[in-house]
């Protein structure tokens, strides 16, 4: 029988056509639940967190833009478009690619404000990603860009595409304009701004041509420092963390036990997301070293949760990106006499493609009788 681990709720009430993985996708999930464990419900609840659990979390932002993954193809750096500011004190518009900073196609506007809400374009200067022409080809591909820019615009003003905006302290006479798979950014200083007069102010600028030459494109070669801002909700980003972690206890010890009745408490908490920070909280590894025993087997870039009973209590520490400042996730109080759970853990090397138990990690290290990991952190 389809049972919803997270809501109890069974057919017709709850609907179990996807699957839920077990880490975030975002961040290199692989695999997923048995089919009938989560259902639809709880994965349209949960995709709006788990999208700012990915996008906005300074730990999850910072290292996967460093390290990776690159997530789905069809939404590749499109969340992750930021202003960035070069070392000639100029601003553009770009991703962090594995972390080196990568520009995108776009406009540099000079721009005079008429009033509070409307400005008037002065000039536009075309920025061409240097990495996509070459020498000989601006001219052509900063014609391509402007056609693409215009089409942009005309789906925007009929409302079929929105624009997103890039907010920051780039000067109130500046507006950045960049094109990024099928999606317009706005790099801008004020919050408050006419976009609708500015899309047309800017089709018009366009209509009267900014190609005059080789000296309107500038390609840029300059350093840059990328501007990340984090703003995050920490009651959303424990929920998520406590879903990653009971994800892991379903996938090792099966239905029976997530289903116990000593589980209700946090699933209701995750559910309603009240009382969070009873459930979930930030450790350092240090606070451990008093209070018991734990081995873990973890790569400088794996995400793992690993189990732990003390008495009826079971936790769960969750790590990401291999960083041994962890979450505690208290999953129950009161487990069964008739539970044992040894310390066992859930491992996803999203590098490797692959996610794998504690208990293979450690077969595997005696069955070759030499170490299989780069490093054994023993608190």
């Amino acid at each position: 029988m389809k049972k919803c681990i997270y809501t109890l709720k069974t057919e017709p009430d709850a609907t179990f056509i996807k699957r839920e993985h077990i880490f975030p996708k975002g961040i290199g999930g692989v695999n997923t639940l048995e089919k009938g464990m989560v259902c639809d419900q709880v994965n349209e609840l949960f995709s709006p967190l788990e999208k700012k659990f990915v996008q906005n979390s300074p730990i999850i932002q910072i290292s996967r833009g460093l390290m990776g993954p690159r997530g789905r193809k069809k939404h590749d750096k499109k969340d992750s478009i930021m202003v960035m500011k070069c070392d000639d004190g100029t601003f553009c518009l770009g991703y962090l690619d594995i972390g080196k900073p990568v520009i995108i196609n776009q406009l540099i506007c000079t721009v005079k404000k008429k009033n509070e809400s409307m400005v008037e374009i002065l000039s536009v200067k075309i920025e061409l990603n240097p990495l996509e022409i070459n020498s000989n080809d601006y001219r052509g591909k900063a014609i391509d860009f402007i056609l693409d820019l215009e089409e942009l615009i005309l789906k925007i003003r009929s409302k079929i595409k929105m624009a997103q905006f890039r907010i920051e302290e780039i000067g109130h006479d500046i507006l950045l304009v960049g094109i990024f798979k099928d999606n317009l950014f706005i790099g801008t200083s004020d919050q408050n701004f006419d976009f609708q007069h500015f899309l047309r102010s800017l089709t018009f600028a366009l209509c009267k041509g900014v190609i005059e030459g080789k000296d309107t494109l500038r390609t840029n070669k300059s350093k840059v420092t990328c501007i990340i801002k984090s703003s995050f909700d920490l009651d959303a980003h424990c929920r998520i963390v406590g879903k990653i972690a009971f994800n892991c206890l379903a996938k090792l010890y099966g239905k029976e036990l997530v289903l116990q009745e000593c589980f209700n408490p946090f699933r209701k908490m995750l559910i309603d997301g009240n009382n969070v920070r009873d459930f979930v909280c930030c450790f350092k590894p240090e606070s451990l070293k008093n209070n018991s025993f734990f081995a873990s087997f973890i790569k400088g870039w794996e995400h793992a949760v690993v189990f732990h009973q003390q008495g009826h209590c079971l936790y769960a520490m969750v790590y990401f990106y291999g960083n041994l400042n962890f979450f505690n996730v208290l999953l129950t109080t009161t487990l069964p006499s008739n539970y044992d759970i040894d310390v066992n853990g859930y491992f996803c090397d999203w590098k490797a493609q692959v996610e794998y138990s504690l208990m293979d990690v450690i077969k595997k290290y005696y069955e070759n009788s030499e170490p299989v990991y780069s490093r054994v952190q023993v608190i």
